[in-house]
Formats: C-alpha cells, structure tokens, sequence
C-alpha cells in the first residue's frame, strides 16, 4: 500500500517529476562529457606508441619539439644490430616536429607536423593510410582524422586532393591517416626533406628505433647509455606519451572538480523539489503514521520518490551520452575523442543514485523527525 501511495505521488506530481528529472539528467549528462573527455585526453597518449619502440632525443630535452639531433647521429643509430628490419631496411625514423599555422578568413589556428620518411609507417605502425597513399613529394602532406578539428575546418575541406596552406605555403593532401585511439590522429604527416627545407632545418627533432624483440630493447638501451660517438637520451616511446598523460593531471582534476559541483547542483535541485513535496503532505504523513505506517517506512519511500526522477533522468543522459562515444572535441592543447565506454556508463548511473539519494535526505530528515500529532494538525 505504501508504495502505491508514493507511485501515485509521482504520477499526481508529474511536472514536477519531469523538472527533476530533466535537471538531474543533465546534470549527469554533462558530467559524464567531462569525464569523458578527461578519460579520452588520458587513454590517448597512453594509448600510443609501440613497447618496442625507443625514442631518441638530445639529451636534456624534456619534449620532442626541443630536441636537436644532428643527421650523423641518425646514420649511427639507424646500424644499430639490435633494430628490427624488413626489405627496405632497419626500422629506425627521423623525423621533424612542428607546429604549423594555418590562417583563414582572420581566423589563426595551429596543427602538429610531423616530418617523415616512409620508414615511420613501419616504426609507428598505429598508423595507417586509410584514403589515399603516403606523402612523397616536397608539397604532399597526409592528414589525421582530427586536423579538421584542430583546425576549426569543415571536413570537406581536407579530402584527399584538397590544398591546406601552413605558414603561407601550399600543401596538396595526398592521403587520410588513421590511427585509432591515439595522439597521432591530431598530426599531419609530410616529407621530411620537405618540412626541414621549408622550415630552414638543419636538425633533427627525435629518432624512433624499433627493437627486434624485449631482449635485443635492453640491449638497445645499455649500448645508447654506454657508447661515446652518440651523447644522446633514449626511453621508451610507450613512456614519453604517458608521461604527458600525466601532465594533463592537473586538467582533468579540474573537469572532476566541475563535475562534482554539477553532482551537487543536481543533488540540490531534487533536494528543494522533493523537501516541497514532503512539505505539502505533512497531514497525509500524519494520516499513514496513524494507520500504523513506521517512520523508516515513510522514509524509504520518499527516498524511492528520490530516485526515481534520478533514476528516470540518468538512464537518458546515459542513452545521450553513449550515442556521442568518440565525438572530437578541441582544447588549446589539442584536439581529443570523448572516451564513453562502460565504465562512463557505470559512473553515470551511480551519480544518479548518488543525486537521488542526495535529493532525498532533507525529506527524510523530515519525516524522521515527524509528530504524528503536529503532522494531522498541520495547516
């Protein structure tokens, strides 16, 4: 009969059902894009790289962008009798880094470049040409799935056979790269001789070395420690990109912290609609306290009248928010996909519970304390 009681409150009450639980659903839902998005700047740079792979920086350079090797070192390095090889040599990649400005319509944008040989698709081999073929000639470039993004371009812009200008040069896109779930599907990738020429280079940023197996990658590391004609840094490329993961800490802290005061905003809205309800029914209270209902009794079910629009709001924002698994967003620091995966879907339905509970406490507190006598007096 109780439950009958507050199932009919909630249908009697069916705007006020509906506020909530559009209040506390978008709540829900913006959080889960916050947590998204913060999951999503994590997995990616976590997600990149090849265990095997040893990037090779000068020494003292914290990032790649402020590294300088000179090409003597490469052609050291790229002999090394450690690396893996296949018919067009040892698997090892120079290359160049740097961020170019693409200018339109007044409109000042930048993108990540990086200058290859066609070595780095074998070496970084997350990446693959999915339209098109690699970039070969001195004004080719290929393009990530997220540039578009980066840049603030439509799509169509950048198809294959499109021109992009960067720093007031012409690039004839030739290919699509794909690199699912990683820092690569922000960069552009064109020829190394190229980029260098065009950007007056005589150095090189880094040199990427793929190990034959973890037996000759130890070895690999103990002689790049140990020789003299090399003075260089090497660490594995699986722990620079996390080592950036963890630089973006202090952001997504923040997108936690702006998530917890959404919690609580929601927590707050279901708290002063479900108190008002409790308030408007203090005779009725008192009435089912004299039926022989017990305090708890009441209490459990205001806090099912919680959850319900709790419930209700965070299973749609959990709908919304998984159909948007993916979606690119840009950053200052990037372009990103928002992680949903079922784990964000977990953590969207326990912050519903978590509002609906919430939501209900000053209505139990009420009906706790409740006088039989004082609630069937109310006016």
């Amino acid at each position: 009969m109780l439950l009958k009681y507050h199932w009919r409150s909630l249908l009697v009450r069916r705007s006020r059902f509906l506020m909530t639980a559009v209040g506390i659903g978008l709540a829900v839902f913006v959080a889960m894009v916050m947590g998204g998005l913060a999951l999503g700047i994590v997995s990616g740079f976590k997600a990149t790289g090849n265990p095997l792979n040893v990037l090779v920086t000068s020494r003292g350079a914290e990032t790649i962008e402020f590294s300088a090797l000179d090409r003597s070192t490469y052609e050291a390095l790229r002999h090394s009798p450690e690396l893996a090889g296949d018919n067009s040599g040892s698997l090892a990649s120079p290359e160049v880094l740097f961020a170019a400005t693409h200018e339109q319509e007044g409109k000042v944008s930048q993108a990540l470049v990086r200058g290859i040989l066609p070595v780095a698709f074998a070496v970084h081999d997350q990446v693959r040409v999915a339209e098109g073929r690699p970039p070969l000639a001195a004004d080719e470039v290929a393009i990530g799935p997220l540039v578009s993004v980066k840049l603030g371009l439509p799509e169509e812009s950048l198809k294959v056979g499109q021109e992009l200008v960067l720093d007031g040069k012409p690039w004839k896109i030739v290919g699509r790269l794909e690199a699912p779930g990683t820092a690569f599907e922000a960069e552009i990738w064109a020829p190394l001789d190229a980029m260098m020429s065009t950007y007056r280079r005589d150095e090189l940023n880094s040199v990427v070395l793929r190990a034959r197996d973890q037996a000759a990658l130890e070895e690999l590391f103990f002689d790049l420690e140990t020789r003299r004609d090399v003075i260089v840094a090497a660490r594995r490329e699986t722990d620079y990109y996390a080592a950036h993961a963890e630089a973006f800490r202090p952001i997504t802290a923040a997108i936690c912290i702006l998530a917890g005061i959404l919690v609580l905003g929601g927590a707050l809205l279901g708290m002063n609609t479900l108190f008002a309800s409790v308030t408007a029914r203090t005779r009725e209270l008192g009435m089912l306290r004299t039926l022989g209902f017990r305090r708890w009794q009441l209490a459990c079910g205001f806090a099912i009248e919680g959850l319900a629009p709790a419930l209700a709001g965070s299973l749609i924002a959990i709908g919304a928010a998984m159909s948007i698994q993916g979606f690119a967003l840009k950053l200052p620091m990037g372009a990103f996909r928002l992680h949903m995966g079922p784990e964000m879907a977990a953590a969207g339905l326990l912050l519903g519970v978590l509002i609906g509970l919430l939501g209900s406490t000053a209505a139990i507190a009420r009906t706790l304390r409740l006088s039989t006598i004082q609630a069937i007096r109310h006016l």
